[in-house]
């Protein structure tokens, strides 16, 4: 295959699961949040979202908002004693005093920023001034840098390192104050290579520690000085491209220069070290969200959690597409590829070929399991973009692969027309109906080879939500017998009830979703297809009919159960309590059904549990239901925030 030469390095998950099981969790950003830094003394952490940035607390877990905007980009920094904060935005350098002091700017312009031995002194990646620069070529694409140290009281400055052509940056002061690691680019100086350098603290005797090519996101000495750390990515030489999220821990012993792989898993976001210590961010797309957030460990420790995995190696994608391709049409048959028609034997060959090559790339973990899902996004993320680059042979192992796990984790069944797979051609999923769905395997993987900003594969969320909302999974071939086969795989009454209604039968049309709701208790798309439909009939009887006959016969639907408690809060409070109840219990608990089970509870004196519903809910309601609960939580303070802080409730 002539594709463009990219490395590829494996995710391995088994050692994700080992270091976060060894691991303790200090804290998790909430959705929107990023985690910007995290102090040396490793007992607090920087968070942003949006427009708002503050500190949180590990021991407490408090949070202290700072009057401060801030982003990844500013590169924020906390000072060894935690009273300081620096960032810069490229043509300034700031700082703030922590907890809440105002942000101060130095004049200086700044790539990076670093504390040395206290929160007065800083070590500043000062951009080289573009005129110094004229005479050189126009094609250098790399701006030059100084090394300075920073005085923070009065701005003044001395230079430690500086060459022509070269880069600096990750500059960390040694634990004794006597020298100083970075990286930089200075015997490669019109390359973007980089290598990590050590020097004394005044800049004097520069010397290159390493000869290994890291992309250095976070450079730290161990406590006694006789290594560093590193949150990097390995780079073979030929590989011309980085990948956000791919990091590894590395230990450097100052006394070989030689990087050893720590982490071993190729899925860290970012980390940050603090004394012996790693804070891990492992918040990557396609990690399970309920392992997500800032780990803590020390690199002894971490070592030690990983010590039975081989360090991930990069394969060139060229040979390990052809290696997969090769495979399957093995497995399949000689030439078979453009003729063999698909069944259940067929795919499971392929995908069974394609399992076993793809996981010698590095220990992925392909083992047919929800699982390994994400190591196949992470495959699939690699491929050139261009369709022609990969063959048939490998999106058919790759696609079978795919539906095989969604097959084998119980969420879906296959369904083939008998049509050879050289005719095969990528098309859009169908409109699903609330009873099935159609999946396209081999076209999500097509959609990857292309590029497309729609590619995606199923999240393990997603199939528990369709499984337990009773709505059946088809992977369909070919994509042009999609609607088809959909229409097969779905219940033949839906189809009559909305024709019947179409037809100004309503009675038998609602007998039909009655029955259906019965045999489907848990789908809420039916459901709110039929309650609709009604509506739009104008028959509020039947929607409440229908409302009734649901909920009695089981259903879980949070819309149905919420009208049932309504209709029945004052004639059947015990009836309704129940079915709020079982509404608040569930993912899609509201605000609104809080408050008004609170309400109920409240009625019959049982106030301690009523304000529980109510905290609660005001934690997920919307503006309008907000207002009402702080007029029921707070009934002597008609004065309060808008925002109520967490904290406050138990006062």
């Amino acid at each position: 295959m002539n594709v463009r030469e990219t490395y590829y390095k494996p995710y391995v998950p088994l050692a994700l699961d080992a270091i976060l099981a060894a691991a303790q969790r200090v804290a998790q950003p909430a959705a929107g949040e990023v985690v910007l830094a995290v102090a040396p003394d490793g007992k607090s952490a920087l968070f942003s979202g949006g427009q708002t940035a503050s500190l949180e607390t590990f021991e407490t877990h408090r949070r202290i908002p700072l009057k401060l905007r801030l982003s990844t980009r500013s590169q924020p920094l906390v000072a060894p004693d935690s009273k300081r904060l620096a960032w810069t935005t490229g043509t300034d350098l700031h700082l703030a005093d922590l907890p809440g002091g105002e942000e101060r700017t130095l004049k200086i312009p700044a790539r990076e920023v670093a504390f040395g031995a206290s929160s007065n002194e800083l070590i500043v990646a000062a951009p080289v001034a573009a005129a110094a620069m004229k005479t050189f070529s126009a094609n250098i694409h790399l701006e030059t840098s100084l090394l300075v140290r920073v005085d923070a009281t009065n701005g003044n400055k001395t230079e430690l390192v500086t060459f022509p052509f070269s880069r600096t940056e990750n500059a960390v002061l040694s634990p004794d104050g006597k020298r100083i690691a970075l990286v930089c680019n200075r015997d490669e100086s019109r390359t973007k290579e980089a290598r990590i350098y050590l020097c004394n603290a005044d800049g004097s005797q520069l010397r290159r520690l390493s000869q290994s090519r890291l992309t250095v996101s976070r450079l730290a000495w161990s406590p006694d000085g006789t290594a560093l750390f590193a949150a990097a990515l390995a780079e073979d030489r030929n590989a011309g491209m980085r990948y956000y999220g791919e990091f590894d821990i590395y230990r450097i012993p100052l006394q070989t220069g030689e990087p050893e792989n720590v982490s071993k898993c190729g899925n860290l976001t970012t980390a940050w070290f603090a004394g012996g210590d790693v804070f891990l961010y492992v918040g990557e797309y396609g990690i399970d969200p309920t392992k997500q957030g800032l780990y803590r460990i020390s690199v002894d420790k971490l070592a030690q959690a990983t010590r039975a995995f081989p360090t991930p190696r990069f394969t060139p994608l060229s040979e390990l597409l052809n290696r997969i391709s090769t495979q399957v049409s093995t497995a399949v048959g000689p030439g078979a590829i453009e003729i063999v028609t698909l069944d259940n034997n067929v795919v499971a060959k392929a995908a069974q070929a394609f399992a076993g090559s793809a996981g010698t790339a590095g220990n992925e973990r392909f083992d047919f399991s929800e699982a390994s899902l994400p190591a196949l996004r992470a495959l699939l993320n690699r491929l050139p973009y261009k369709y022609e680059a990969v063959d048939r042979a490998f999106i058919l192992g790759a696609g079978s692969y795919y539906g095989e796990v969604l097959r084998k984790a119980g969420r879906a069944e296959w369904r083939f027309m008998p049509v050879p797979f050289g005719q095969w051609l990528p098309g859009p999923e169908p409109e699903a109906n609330p009873l099935a769905r159609a999946l396209l395997p081999f076209s999500a993987v097509h959609q990857f080879a292309c590029g497309s900003e729609y590619s995606r594969l199923e999240t393990e969320a997603t199939l528990e939500r369709n499984a337990g909302d009773g709505q059946r999974l088809i992977l369909a071939y070919p994509p042009n017998a999609a609607s088809q086969l959909l229409a097969d795989a779905s219940d033949p009454d839906y189809s009559t009830a909305l024709k019947l209604l179409d037809a100004g039968e309503v009675v038998k049309a609602g007998e039909l979703w009655t029955g259906l709701m019965k045999k489907y208790p848990r789908n809420r798309g039916l459901a709110e297809d039929a309650i609709a439909a009604c509506e739009a009939a104008g028959l509020p009887d039947l929607v409440k009919y229908l409302v009734h006959r649901a909920v009695e016969n089981g259903s879980e639907v949070p819309q149905l159960l919420l009208r049932y408690a309504d209709e029945l809060a004052q004639t059947d409070p015990a009836k309704a309590r129940d079915a709020y109840r079982r509404v608040t219990a569930g993912y899609f608990g509201t605000g609104d059904a809080f408050a008004k089970l609170g309400k109920l509870y409240a009625a019959q004196n049982e106030i301690e549990i009523a304000r529980s519903c109510w905290r609660a809910g005001y934690l997920r309601a919307d503006a309008k239901v907000k207002s009402a609960l702080k007029k029921l939580l707070f009934p002597d303070a008609p004065d309060i925030p808008d925002e109520i802080p967490v904290d406050d409730f138990d006062n």
